[in-house]
């Protein structure tokens, strides 16, 4: 299924058009959403070791250069020479290879996580769930044992809920060749990253285009056009067209004589002599 109407009563997606086959209900049709699951392997994903990343070279970058300046007012020109003769930088390169090393051994220990997605009527949000949950799995995730009491029969368990309304989003990126949308609140932040499915794509593209096509505050991709599938592009000029349309004014039949106009004063002295 592609998108699909949401029954919350029995928590099932239905295909539109369709009724639940538990409840008998037809779901609303602002009940439309995309939903997918994505099997994610952080040892093997980018945005995972991004959000590490991002903290520990501006980090390790900042206590360098601060040991730099330290050096450059206590010592002058000769004590930073007198620093990086000493392999301080080595040292810093060394400590940025830890954390890489450790972050590797981390997300291999804590095993592969499931991503549950859905872009509805709300705005986008996602799930994190780690199957076949225990102790040292979420350690890994950073997360308390006590989690383990929450675990579903599979021993599945919700890590994080993020949520991102649609009124929020400042700014969309996108990573065609990893089925990637990047989502930015502020515009300068990236608040969440979402990984889609090939076969949700199209309706992901279609979704967002439809909440945030024509806001102005909003920055798309360069080439957001060109990225929507051929039917979105076709209701688009097709709509477009109608709205054109519907706002020319009628032709108004213009006289085939100048005889048939009457001037004006004729008219006021007519009305004058009744």
């Amino acid at each position: 299924m592609a998108k699909t109407l949401y029954c919350k009563k029995c928590n099932m997606d239905v295909p539109e058009g369709e009724a639940c086959p538990v409840c008998g209900k037809t779901p609303p049709a602002s009940s439309m959403r995309v939903a997918w699951m994505y099997a994610r392997q952080r040892a093997l994903d980018w945005m995972s070791w991004n959000a590490v990343m991002r903290i520990a070279v501006p980090v390790l970058s900042a206590a360098t250069v601060l040991g730099l300046v330290l050096e450059l007012l206590l010592g002058g020109g000769a004590g930073v020479r007198q620093l990086l003769n000493s392999g301080f930088l080595w040292v810093m390169g060394m400590l940025l290879l830890f954390v890489a090393a450790v972050t590797l051994l981390v997300f291999a220990l804590g095993g592969a996580d499931e991503l549950y997605c859905v872009v509805d009527s709300r705005g986008f949000h996602v799930r994190t769930a780690l199957p076949g949950a225990n102790r040292v799995k979420l350690w890994m995730h950073g997360k308390s044992a006590a989690l383990m009491d929450t675990a579903d029969t599979n021993g599945r368990v919700i890590l994080s809920e993020k949520d991102l309304a649609w009124k929020d989003i400042a700014r969309v990126q996108l990573w065609t060749d990893k089925r990637l949308m990047l989502l930015y609140s502020p515009r300068w932040w990236m608040k969440l990253s979402v990984p889609i499915l090939l076969a949700k794509w199209n309706d992901v593209l279609t979704m967002v285009d439809e909440k945030l096509g024509k806001k102005k505050a909003v920055e798309l991709p360069e080439d957001w056009v060109h990225q929507l599938p051929p039917q979105r592009v076709q209701e688009k000029k097709t709509r477009k067209t109608a709205l054109e349309t519907d706002v020319i004014p009628p032709q108004t039949t213009l006289p085939e004589d100048e005889e048939d106009y009457r001037p004006l004063d004729e008219v006021l002295e007519e009305l004058r002599g009744k």
